[in-house]
């Protein structure tokens, strides 16, 4: 069955009724609702696939978030859109595109370089222009009219008082803890004096650092391509689709003293496509470069922000293992599908397989049975006896986090009443079918993810979610010059490096959530809150910072114990095939990759990705990057030598553009530096009426608590 609306018990009080639009598709009326991404309204119809890739095999929504590109096509003319993050609109005409499309807009892309080359980024035409080369050649477009110098010139005359931005030093000399100070100053000038701390990502973790800055004294400009802040996991509807009230939940408490605060300057829809580092004589934090529209769009408004602090929060995404048949219309990421629930009341089928590894599949399968889906089963790879093992180690450890318990409580007795069956040690391996997925083939697996022969099943479905842990987004903080550390026994692999009070390797640079490792939103929220303090050059004494730090610490060791519990296995290329898609974009197979292993000519990874093309696709390795390296270094039997002599090492996270954008918008001249984030003429900026009703800030770093979150 197709994928088809549902209304939530949740949505009854207050529900306003649906406001119905209409879009055509290639010229073919279709009917939808108002709030509804495109995806939404193309699956509500009954349409699983509107692409095809270079073979001509279907392609629909995978990932959900915007970060495959397999869902684009082309709306009002203008190509290349990501059908997930687009808001339908009525009167939207969209035509499903073609490969022959595509290559007939395609333009040349630059010198291949660095972690990003080949057609990967938007052209204006439609084709993507390249991610390689040196990014200060391309930013020096916008040089020539002097406005990145302009901006980094203004912040290192002293315009802020610790223009360094260096670390966590002492708040500046112009306010005292909190409040705004020095005897002789004008209002304007004490608010320019204040320190600018940038957040990038309004999930848990971004969140939470804003409310943390704004509670020690500075100045916030919060960042996120997403029209709402919360990030995947505190995902809503949109209020045109009729969402519930959750006006009194304390994430919607916390979003309104965040967002109605005076010196927060709320950036919704705006993408962070590149940093550029400071003079190595002049440390101090990247400059910030942005994009504010609708996904994908054309004319966005481009900024520069100067931040004397930047908090990176972008949070992570799913990481799925290739197997044969993922590239199937019907195939979801476990991300995907909880998305649509969430974001788009749509449930995706009556026979729906979930598989993969790691808790986040109960949360999942939660979402997925309130929806109304017919789940048929849970599939946990990891054997019961990694699971326990790795949950049991230091058990002393969970006794501080009694809610785990309760909450794996709740999620057995939800599968319980549904009858859904929960099963460890097993997978699936393949997925079959004709222009969509059908059936998916399941096996028993051993410890090291080797498939038990003999164990096979096959299992009609009519969706299919797989989820194998998640990918930490490292573009921005590889960009920031951010040190990596690696956990080879997690499934991301790897995370950033940051010290006991959340700062990188780069003075001023900041990094809270997932990409310092995957432990739920309650750690995520722990690491913003401090980050976010000492960004702003908050007391590193303040005594409420013993809980933070101390819960800190204890996320940290959750995010271990994950890590254990749900890793792996190594055996898991076991499941492929030589005609395998390993790639999704260019879908380059797995037989292309041990042909290009056994070439000692093709040993170095830029070669390889040359000479395969994985990774050179839309999404530029976002999905496939980390499989296709950890394939590589199998194959070879050892790690990629070093970079050629003036080449940063090749990593799959190494993108000098971290976000698409088109040739036109680099083209245009940037606006003026955003040195008043709080200026109310600013039509992104939202009103802030004085309201003796309005919640007031903490003088002191608070950790938002919600007893109804999930530590997945």
């Amino acid at each position: 069955m197709s994928p088809r609306l549902f209304r939530a018990p949740s949505d009854a009080p207050g529900q306003r009724p649906a406001r119905p639009l209409r879009i055509t598709v290639d010229g073919e009326p279709v009917d939808g609702v108002a709030g509804q991404s495109i995806a939404g309204v193309l699956l509500a119809a009954g349409r699983t696939s509107w692409r095809t890739a270079p073979s001509g095999a279907p392609r629909g929504v995978f990932c959900g978030i915007g970060v495959c590109f397999d869902c684009v096509l082309t709306v009002n003319d203008v190509p290349d859109v990501r059908a997930c993050r687009r808001r339908a609109a009525d009167g939207d005409a969209v035509t499903t595109q073609t490969r022959a499309a595509e290559e007939k807009n395609a333009v040349p892309p630059p010198d291949a370089g660095g972690g990003g080359e080949g057609r990967g980024e938007h052209a204006d035409a439609g084709r993507r222009g390249g991610g390689g080369g040196d990014l200060a050649d391309v930013l020096r477009v916008g040089r020539r009219r002097g406005v990145p110098d302009a901006a980094r010139a203004g912040r290192r005359r002293g315009d802020h008082p610790d223009a360094g931005g260096g670390g966590r030093a002492g708040r500046p000399a112009a306010y005292g803890a909190g409040e705004p100070g020095g005897s002789g100053m004008t209002a304007a000038s004490r608010e320019d004096a204040r320190r600018h701390v940038v957040v990038v990502g309004a999930g848990p973790a971004g969140l939470a650092a804003a409310a943390a800055a704004l509670a020690a004294g500075a100045r916030v400009t919060l960042v996120d391509a997403a029209e709402r802040p919360g990030g995947q996991y505190h995902r809503t509807l949109a209020e045109e689709f009729g969402g519930p009230h959750d006006g009194g939940s304390p994430f919607a408490r916390l979003r309104r003293r965040v967002l109605g605060h005076p010196r927060c300057t709320w950036r919704a829809e705006t993408s962070v496509w590149a940093l550029e580092r400071p003079d190595p004589e002049q440390p101090g934090p990247p400059l910030v470069h942005t994009l504010t529209g609708p996904a994908d769009g054309n004319g966005r408004r481009r900024r520069v922000l100067t931040p004397d602090a930047l908090v990176l929060a972008p949070g992570a995404h799913d990481r799925v293992l290739p197997f044969p048949g993922w590239d199937l219309p019907g195939v979801y990421a476990a991300g995907a599908a909880q998305a649509l629930v969430k974001g788009e009341r749509l449930v995706i089928g009556d026979a729906v397989l979930l598989a993969g590894t790691g808790p986040f599949l109960l949360p999942v399968a939660a979402s997925l049975l309130a929806a109304g889906a017919g789940l048929r089963e849970v599939l946990e790879a990891n054997p019961a006896a990694t699971v326990a093992r790795g949950w049991a180690r230091r058990p002393w450890e969970l006794t501080a986090q009694p809610g785990k318990a309760a909450e794996l409580a709740r999620y057995a007795a939800l599968l319980a009443r549904h009858r859904v069956p929960y099963r460890t040690g097993r997978t699936v391996i393949e997925a079959r079918g004709e222009g969509r997925v059908e059936e998916a083939v399941t096996a028993r697996l051993r410890p090291d993810w080797s498939v038990v022969p003999g164990t096979e099943r096959t299992v009609a479905v009519d969706a299919l979610c797989v989820g194998h842990g998640f990918s930490p987004q490292l573009e921005l903080p590889l960009a920031a010059g951010c040190t990596l550390l690696r956990i080879p026994a997690g499934p991301a692999g790897e995370f950033v490096a940051v010290d006991g009070d959340q700062l990188t390797g780069v003075p001023g640079v900041y990094a809270a959530g997932e990409i310092t490792g995957i432990a739920g939103a309650p750690a995520a929220r722990t690491e913003g809150a401090l980050a976010g303090w000492l960004a702003a050059g908050g007391d590193p004494a303040a005594p409420a910072l013993r809980r933070v730090r101390r819960n800190r610490d204890r996320g940290r060791a959750f995010a271990a114990r994950l890590a254990a519990a749900h890793p792996v296995g190594a055996a898991w290329p076991g499941w492929l095939r030589p005609e395998t898609v390993v790639c999704r974009c260019e879908e380059t197979d797995y037989a292309a990759l041990c042909r290009a292993a056994a070439d000692e000519a093709g040993a170095a990874p830029r070669v390889t990705k040359l000479a395969t093309r994985a990774g050179l696709g839309p999404c530029q390795a976002r999905i496939c990057g980390p499989t296709v390296a950890e394939l590589t270094t199998r194959l070879r039997g050892a790690p990629p030598g070093g970079p050629a002599e003036g080449l940063p090492p090749a990593a799959p996270h190494r993108r000098p553009l971290a976000q698409p954008i088109r040739l036109g918008e680099l083209a245009r001249t940037p606006d003026a530096p955003d040195t008043d984030p709080t200026d109310p003429t600013d039509p992104s900026h939202p009103s802030h009426p004085t309201d003796p009703s309005h919640p007031s800030e903490p003088s002191h770093p608070s950790e938002p608590t919600d007893s109804k979150e999930s530590t997945a």
